[in-house]
């Protein structure tokens, strides 16, 4: 889909996290009232907001009319926690002096990840520019529940993992959508782990898989492209910054026209171009 003329583009970013990093993550996205209080940058209510969490048989279900407690997701995060802990600590290590002994789970351990979905328009943009509101508004428009299953079951299948929240963020600037998956690979009893290749590998992939998901809605960003990715606080705070410089630029130059409009008097000879002089009051 084009946008006065400009293709859509899908970007897809991940974040590792630890336990306590996932409660929060999910209190900001489920919008948790204690958390809402915090954010400053929404534009509208968020009772247009979609909310899912996985149940107890491991189906996404639809909690978007009911609000979701930080002791709820304390509750979702801790029981997934268990499970992996139980799983980890099974196993048996041998230490430096050839002793076996259990594994000890550590608090560091990032046995969750976030996945963040964002679109964007391939018109060219001034430095920090964002979206303008005819790009923002078309996008908020577009149903994207059904290409999100389908991203979301993709991801599942491919890297061996349960959705544990999905949510669509339809109260802030433009829609976009924050998941959080597992992060555990129960076959080799441990966090999922990449190094830099596997890391840039798997960047690949979550365009891709997100390219594919939309299609015909959306393209794939610029391979090899060097643009730097940022997280969605980083965004929004490079959104406020260039709002704010745009409009001390409007500011500064309003004053300089009402200055000069004060000041000089605009002359317009028979040959040549006009010129502005010093007005006698501008003296």
């Amino acid at each position: 889909m084009k946008i006065n003329g400009y293709e859509i583009v899908i970007n897809v970013l991940s974040d590792n996290l630890t336990p306590q990093e996932a409660i929060g993550r999910m209190a900001h996205n489920l919008r948790e009232p204690e958390q809402t209080k915090k954010i400053k940058y929404l534009k509208r209510s968020s009772k247009n907001n979609k909310y899912y969490i996985q149940n107890q048989y491991g189906a996404l279900v639809d909690v978007s009319q009911t609000q979701t407690t930080h002791e709820d997701i304390d509750k979702i995060i801790q029981e997934k926690l268990s499970k992996f802990k139980a799983d980890y600590e099974k196993q048996k290590i041998t230490d430096k002096n050839g002793k076996a002994k259990k594994r000890a789970w550590q608090k560091k351990m990032t046995p969750f990840t976030e996945i963040l979905l964002t679109f964007g328009t391939q018109r060219p943009k001034e430095a920090k520019e964002g979206l303008n509101k005819d790009e923002s508004a078309f996008i908020n428009g577009l149903d994207m529940l059904p290409r999100i299953m389908g991203f979301i079951n993709g991801y599942c299948n491919k890297y061996g993992v349960e959705c544990i929240s999905a949510c669509e963020h339809n109260d802030e600037k433009t829609k976009h959508w924050q998941i959080i998956f597992e992060n555990y690979d129960y076959a080799n009893h441990t966090c999922i782990r990449r190094n830099k290749t596997q890391m840039s590998k798997y960047g690949k992939e979550l365009q891709d898989m997100g390219a594919d998901a939309f299609r015909n809605i959306a393209v794939r960003g610029i391979r090899g492209s060097r643009a730097i990715h940022q997280n969605l606080k980083q965004m929004h705070k490079t959104e406020i910054s260039y709002e704010n410089e745009k409009a001390l630029k409007n500011e500064i130059d309003s004053g300089v026209k009402e200055y000069v409009n004060e000041n000089f008097e605009k002359i317009k000879p028979l040959i040549g171009k006009s010129y502005y002089k010093i007005s006698k009051d501008g003296m």
